[in-house]
């Protein structure tokens, strides 16, 4: 109900109405508008199940909450022209005539206010097409042999019910995917492998240094690379990564690959990404040696500082002299 061509377009200042049907379940409507060949065609379908309190309300009290309900959901439609609100209650359109209402009614009769309606009553046997929408607001499972059989499968699965009665007992570190690097079945797994394993506090990425390094490198290629589309970055990884493996690392003298696998890495030049990377890591040579300039500048200045302490420490200030006083020479 919700494609063309059932749903016809809104076109602002067509003749309009908004029918409605309520009941104890639900209940639903349907926006429509006058087309071309003369016929009212729909525009907008809504429908809601009603919650515990609105299942105790009186038959008009619920034709109003739809109707109340219908227009917050097509204000957009139906502000500022007007329009007919259709329903099977005749008791709603004689409520709206009195003067004295209950408070719940009073309130929503205020919000009725700045709409430009008018009211018609209909028989029920003539609001099929909305009633429909108000007597099934949930779907309804008449037959789901598959569930059945999934379960029953499951319940004869060994390995299954083991893993069930494990889990239902206690949280295993084993299982558990939180402390996926931190359970004993992990920890073991190293100590056999002799795999040296250190942890860093929690959202504190500066305390792993040479993760965050190469960080510095990758963050700022493929940020060039996905300008075209910021959320296409990942596609570029798997190829950025070939070439980094595949690049002489400065400080080790060889390629990430060969200390790895011991043998040469065969892969197809990819220039654009070569020459990020080496400009990246160009880059940031030059800040490395910017920072080992300064910080040699500090402790250049640091030593003169202390020198300059100990020099003066066996030497008496200069005397400071004026103007007509008497000094040889």
């Amino acid at each position: 109900m919700s494609e063309g061509p059932i749903l016809h377009l809104y076109k602002y200042g067509r003749k309009t109405e908004l029918h409605i049907d309520a009941c104890k379940q639900g209940y639903g409507a349907i926006l429509l508008q006058e087309a071309e060949d003369g016929k009212l065609h729909p525009v907008y379908y809504m429908s809601k199940k009603t919650n515990t309190a609105e299942e105790k309300y009186d038959s008009y009290e619920l034709k109003v909450l739809a109707i109340i309900n219908s227009l917050k959901k097509f204000r957009v439609y139906l502000l500022g022209q007007h329009f007919k609100i259709v329903t099977d209650c005749s008791a709603f359109q004689k409520t709206m005539q009195k003067k004295d209402l209950i408070t719940r009614i009073a309130r929503w009769v205020l919000e009725l206010e700045e709409f430009d309606y008018e009211i018609e009553h209909r028989a029920g046997s003539r609001m099929k097409h909305v009633d429909a929408l108000s007597r099934y607001p949930v779907m309804m499972v008449c037959n789901d042999t598959l569930t059945s059989k999934l379960k029953n499968a499951q319940e004869e699965d060994d390995n299954i019910q083991t893993l069930k009665s494990l889990l239902e007992k206690q949280e295993s570190e084993e299982f558990f995917e939180r402390n996926a690097f931190t359970s004993k079945l992990f920890n073991d797994y190293c100590d056999e492998e002799n795999i040296q394993h250190l942890q860093i506090a929690t959202g504190v990425p500066r305390g792993n240094g040479q993760v965050e390094r190469i960080h510095r490198t990758l963050i700022p290629v493929l940020t060039k690379l996905s300008l075209d589309d910021s959320t296409k970055w990942y596609k570029y990884v798997d190829r950025l990564q070939r070439i980094l493996n595949s690049t002489i690392s400065r400080t080790k003298k060889w390629k990430p690959f060969e200390l790895l696998v011991g043998i040469k890495r065969r892969n197809k030049e990819d220039i654009l990404i070569k020459d990020l990377l080496l400009e990246e890591m160009a880059k940031e040579l030059l800040e490395q040696r910017e920072f080992l300039r300064n910080d040699t500048i500090k402790n250049i200045e640091t030593l003169q500082s202390e020198n300059r302490k100990t020099y003066n420490r066996r030497r008496k200030k200069a005397l400071l002299y004026k103007e007509s006083d008497l000094v040889a020479t």
